[in-house]
């Protein structure tokens, strides 16, 4: 309980005095004045104090209410602060766990990028060697479907791509 209407005392600055020197942070203090003066009730209230009583309307009843509230809510105050603290750590982990995943979705990105890239040249240089063979080459899938032939193989079957490509191999024969 702190009077701020004692001799050695000057309204919030005697409470900020007070607050600062007290070595356990979770020790509520209920301000007591003989002023009332809701603007300075406000004022110790918003920097921390848990409660502003005026001394003309005080009675054994109200201070013991008063206090068993400030010390609650004084409790409830420090247990949401470890709360508060706890979720900020796992925002922090959470975030470092998604900036470790971006990173990596990235790097593989690059290398499907670049296995990409290396597959269209691979596929390029084949569609070059089949254009320009002189050989017949024919190209099936799995299930023996046609899938491409170059242009000696026209040549040499008689058949043109459009005729024969998605045809079953066995119509060549």
């Amino acid at each position: 309980l702190l009077d701020l209407t004692l001799p050695d005392s000057h309204e919030l600055d005697t409470f900020e005095r007070v607050q600062a020197q007290v070595q356990a942070p979770e020790i509520p203090i209920v301000v007591i004045s003989g002023l009332d003066d809701e603007a300075l009730a406000i004022e110790a209230v918003r920097r921390g104090a848990q409660d502003y009583l005026v001394k003309s309307y005080l009675g054994s009843y109200v201070l013991a209410r008063t206090i068993r509230y400030a010390i609650e809510r004084k409790r409830m105050e420090q247990e949401l602060k470890r709360y508060r603290e706890h979720l900020e750590e796992l925002v922090e982990q959470r975030t470092a766990e998604v900036l470790r995943t971006n990173r990596a979705l990235k790097a593989e990105i690059a290398e499907r990028k670049r296995a990409g890239e290396a597959l269209r040249e691979t596929a390029d240089y084949l569609d070059s060697l089949m254009s320009h063979a002189s050989a017949p080459i024919i190209v099936w899938d799995p299930g023996f479907m046609i899938t491409r032939f170059n242009h000696a193989f026209e040549l040499l079957s008689g058949y043109t791509a459009d005729e024969v490509v998605g045809q079953e191999l066995h119509i060549l024969f």
